[in-house]
């Protein structure tokens, strides 16, 4: 046994007929793409802003790149600096960074310049 019903056919089972959904209206689908392509776009703008924000920090080609300076302490080493800057990034490349600008040996005092 079958249901007719808004010109679709539908099964009916042992609870009974189903009737079926009407289509919702086509300005429907019209305004959920208008809704996603304009989310879509926002994430666009967002990331492109988000790339623009950055560009500051970037220096042009052939710029001198000015240090920074700490004071070394009684007990500072070279690692645990390095480490202290740079705790989740390269702390080898860091380490030989500073090293390459301020020697291999720290005295209490010294004038320190971080890269």
């Amino acid at each position: 046994m079958a249901v007719v019903f808004n010109t679709q056919t539908i099964p009916s089972t042992s609870f009974g007929p189903q009737l079926a959904r009407p289509r919702r209206p086509q300005r429907v689908y019209v305004r959920r793409r208008v809704a996603v392509a304009a989310f879509c776009a926002l994430l666009v703008a967002v990331g492109l802003f988000a790339r623009g924000a950055g560009a500051e920090n970037t220096r042009p080609i052939g710029a001198v790149e000015m240090p920074r300076t700490i004071t070394a302490v009684q007990g500072d080493t070279l690692w645990a600096i390095a480490h202290r800057l740079a705790p989740r990034g390269d702390v080898m490349g860091f380490l030989d960074r500073l090293v390459e600008l301020n020697g291999a040996r720290l005295m209490p005092g010294q004038q320190i310049r971080i890269p």
